[in-house]
């Protein structure tokens, strides 16, 4: 639903209220990425209901709002790359999924005023929710039917900042769960932190932790750190996930600690889950933080 916008909130200071950047009553905010050096947001918005997606960014002082990409289709999942570049999604090839009348967003890239558009994902079905490593390399989600049924799997892939050296990264043979999302590395680790969700529905469920050092497609290499939220196999149902789906976006701060949404308000809690605290509250209109 419309509604909502972009905020900066002081977690030295949890009692002010976060400040509004960009305000969105008749559209919605999607998703934001902090520059390196932390003066700019990166974000996709709809202005209005009626319109795609759009990359825009703004200075964290609420100066500067830009537009970077525009057109008939949508621009969303941006992330700033080691070497200047955003990457993002883009449903602008003229492709739908299998299964439902939804156009396909895949990994591209371009340059940080929106220049040199690049297509770097040859995928024929949905990518999700590009980021970089620690080495540079891009990791996403990448859903596919080859040699598979539909509903599993949707799986980590990287691929380089120039389009080459595509790789499964993991989970293409896993039965548990049917999605990995909002994939980030650990800081000083090789592990990886996720949302860990169904095949449909909203991209919420369980945050898990991946040590692929384990292997590539074991079981035994997911944890979830968010046992209140069940993940079920793949092979079992419809693909969706049972229970409450509360949380996503999992930032990591350290290798001890991170940062998500839970349905409502947003947390800081360790890996280990020892320790937990509300960085941000539910909003008091019922919105949700991410």
């Amino acid at each position: 639903h419309a509604g909502g916008g972009l905020y900066v909130a002081n977690p030295h200071h949890p009692d002010w209220e976060p400040r509004e950047l960009v305000a969105s009553p008749d559209g919605q905010i999607l998703d934001c990425d902090l520059s390196y050096d932390g003066t700019t947001a990166l974000f996709s918005w709809r202005q209005t209901e009626s319109e795609g997606y759009h990359l825009w960014t703004i200075r964290t002082d609420g100066s500067d709002l830009r537009p970077l990409t525009s057109g008939d289709w949508h621009d969303y999942n941006g992330c700033w790359l080691p070497d200047g570049g955003i990457a993002f999604l883009s449903t602008r090839a003229p492709q739908f999924a299998y299964c439902w009348y939804a156009p396909v967003g895949v990994v591209y890239r371009m340059d940080a005023d929106g220049g040199n558009v690049q297509r770097l994902s040859s995928n024929y079905l949905n990518d999700f929710t590009p980021y970089p490593l620690e080495d540079g390399r891009i990791i996403f989600t990448r859903w596919e039917y080859v040699d598979r049924p539909a509903i599993p799997i949707q799986s980590l892939w990287t691929i380089a900042p120039d389009g080459s050296g595509l790789t499964g990264y993991f989970g293409n043979r896993v039965l548990s769960p049917a999605t990995f999302m909002d994939t980030r590395q650990i800081p000083g680790t090789t592990k990886i932190v996720c949302t860990m969700t169904g095949h449909n529905g909203p991209t919420r469920g369980a945050i898990g932790v991946v040590d692929r050092a384990r292997g590539d497609n074991v079981q035994e290499a997911i944890e979830n750190i968010t046992p209140d939220v069940p993940v079920p196999r793949v092979n079992e149902g419809c693909g969706n996930t049972d229970g409450t789906k509360q949380y996503s976006c999992p930032i990591p701060l350290d290798a001890e600690r991170l940062l998500l949404s839970a349905q409502g308000p947003a947390l800081v809690r360790t890996f280990s889950g020892d320790c937990q605290a509300t960085a941000l509250p539910m909003p008091s209109d019922g919105m949700q933080w991410f």
